[in-house]
C-alpha cells in the first residue's frame, strides 16, 4: 500500500495498492471465497439467500 497526497482535499489521502499488495490479494482470494461460501452461503437455505439478496439490494439502493 502507498499513501499519496489528495490534492482536492488537504485533509485526506489516497491509498494505492502496490504490485506486491495486488499479488497478496490475488493469492488470498481463492481461500477467502471458499471461507465465505462455507461460513455464509452453505449455512443458508434458498429462501434465506433470497432474503439476504433483497436486504443487500435495499442497502445498495441507498448508496446511489
Amino acid at each position: 500500500m502507498q499513501r499519496q497526497e489528495c490534492i482536492e482535499d488537504g485533509h485526506g489521502a489516497l491509498v494505492a495498492i502496490t504490485s506486491t499488495g495486488r499479488t497478496a490479494i490475488e493469492r488470498a482470494a481463492p481461500g477467502h471465497v471458499r471461507a465465505v461460501r462455507n461460513l455464509v452461503f452453505d449455512a443458508l437455505g434458498e429462501n434465506e439467500i433470497d432474503s439476504l439478496e433483497a436486504a443487500i439490494d435495499a442497502m445498495a439502493a441507498r448508496l446511489d
